[in-house]
């Protein structure tokens, strides 16, 4: 799975199984957040980022935090929902500012990995 198919919202990822399955899969979220986090490791020094990508990663933060706070059936914890959106938030500030908010970029890959629902 690659950021495209992501955002493209091909066969498997995240958007996909949130839009038409009204399922928050967290295994799904958590490759998202990782490929995202990736793309900003291999793109923090370019001073131009694609359009696509900034767009794609945008709308599926965007999604995502409305998913998780108007859907009324909640799957998982609403404190797991906070807290996942919560992380993205700061990937996506780190990504489009590349100013961190973390001492070290593994701070914030520790999040994200660190995020678990209860």
């Amino acid at each position: 799975m690659t950021l495209v198919n992501e955002i493209n919202a091909e066969e498997g990822p995240f958007l996909l199984q949130l839009r038409t399955e009204h399922t928050w899969n967290h295994n799904a979220f958590i490759r998202l957040l990782s490929l995202i986090h990736n793309e900003y490791i291999n793109t923090k020094y370019e001073q131009q980022i694609s359009r696509e990508y900034v767009f794609g990663i945008w709308f599926l933060y965007e999604f995502s935090r409305d998913y998780a706070l108007n859907f009324m059936y909640k799957e998982l914890d609403e404190k797991y929902y906070e807290k996942a959106i919560e992380v993205f938030h700061d990937l996506i500030f780190v990504y489009f500012s590349l100013d961190s908010i973390y001492l070290s970029d593994e701070i914030l890959l520790e999040k994200i990995n660190n995020l678990a629902p209860n």
